[in-house]
């Protein structure tokens, strides 16, 4: 994709300019959040509360936030720890959404051959 099809594509995007990178934080944090309270988990101090129960991952409810908020780009430990506490049908695919088209060009590669 050159320069001009990627600007092209910035302005259909919603939250500005695309970010670069694997993830996007911002739809990750949505989606995490509507994941979330679909759950049960009304709070964010009780989903913390349950992820350092249910998996030992301990994280700050202000981190937990600012992943929400699109602040911040989840760990390893933590998006596994949330995948495996909130249950989420789907598991990974859930957040697919929020990868880059990059990232998801490679991602299909290896799991749909």
């Amino acid at each position: 994709m050159n320069i001009e099809e990627r600007a092209m594509e910035d302005e259909k995007y919603e939250g500005g300019p695309r970010p670069s990178g694997l993830m996007d934080p911002v739809i990750f944090g949505r989606r995490l959040r509507a994941a979330r309270i679909m759950a049960g988990y009304d709070r964010v101090g009780d989903l913390v509360d349950a992820l350092a129960r249910k998996t030992g991952v301990h994280v700050s409810e202000r981190t937990a936030y600012a992943i929400e908020r699109g602040e911040q780009l989840p760990g390893i430990d933590f998006f596994m720890a949330v995948i495996i506490t909130l249950n989420i049908e789907g598991g990974i695919d859930y957040f697919l959404p929020a990868m880059s088209a990059e990232c998801m060009a490679e991602y299909n590669k290896v799991t749909r051959p």
